[in-house]
């Protein structure tokens, strides 16, 4: 049980095989474990509203919102068993939810990706994709995957250190270069926008294109579900054929 009082665990993180971290929606909560002694020690937490988060363990960092929906992204760093805020992502007049918000790691680097979506018709476009990178315990806006417009449910993958965003009512996929030329935000010099770097292609099993599946689930890094009839995929980039 979570030690704040009436405290609902929403999930937990282990950082070793000595220490485990409870994500409750009342904070952040610190255990040290004894493997010999079976038994588990309090360390310290961090009190705050949480209501939901996301979790990347290569460096320990997560994310956390206050809200289902927000404009405001907490990010945090685990360090020598403590909690730290590491920055605050201010989305203007823009709200997320859980589904658009995820950490990739793209040529060496960890970034905090968020989906910006507007909603036009009734119908949820996804706009474009920013992508904040976490490093030295900084978070900067250093990417916007342009060229999308993409309408309805949409799923990504990293495969090769490049981006695949795949549009189920397009039955098309999107693939996008950090390391190719881009062009210097309006705004920002320091935000470098892309466009795809390829044409939009279909994921195809041996050379056949493969219909886009509303039984679909999508996990990161290349992982494809068929939930409808049990199957399961790894996505691969094979640059040939495209």
């Amino acid at each position: 049980a979570a030690r704040a009082k009436n405290s609902v665990i929403l999930g937990f993180i282990w950082t070793s095989n000595t220490e485990v971290v409870f994500i409750t929606d009342h904070g952040i909560e610190i255990y040290s474990i004894s493997q010999e002694k079976k038994s588990t020690k309090y360390l310290r937490s961090s009190s705050v509203n949480i209501a939901w988060y996301c979790y990347s363990p290569t460096n320990h960092y997560f994310v956390t919102s206050t809200k289902a929906e927000t404009s405001q992204l907490q990010v945090w760093a685990i360090r020598n068993s403590t909690p730290y805020k590491l920055g605050m992502v201010e989305l203007d007049n823009v709200e997320v939810k859980d589904r658009d918000v995820s950490f990739m790691n793209l040529y060496g680097q960890t970034f905090l990706r968020v989906n910006i979506n507007h909603i036009e018709d009734e119908c949820s476009i996804l706009k474009e994709i920013q992508l904040y990178c976490v490093q030295n315990d900084q978070v900067t806006l250093s990417y916007l995957l342009s060229g999308l417009d993409c309408a309805g449910p949409v799923g990504l993958h990293t495969v090769d250190n490049c981006i695949l965003v795949h549009s189920q009512s397009e039955a098309r996929s999107r693939l996008y270069d950090l390391q190719l030329p881009g062009n210097p935000h309006q705004d920002n010099c320091s935000v470098t926008v892309l466009l795809p770097s390829l044409p939009l292609t279909s994921i195809s099993n041996e050379g056949t294109p493969v219909p886009y599946s509303p039984a679909w689930v999508v996990f990161l890094p290349n992982i494809l579900v068929d939930a409808r009839n049990g199957r399961m995929w790894t996505v691969d980039l094979k640059l040939g054929s495209v």
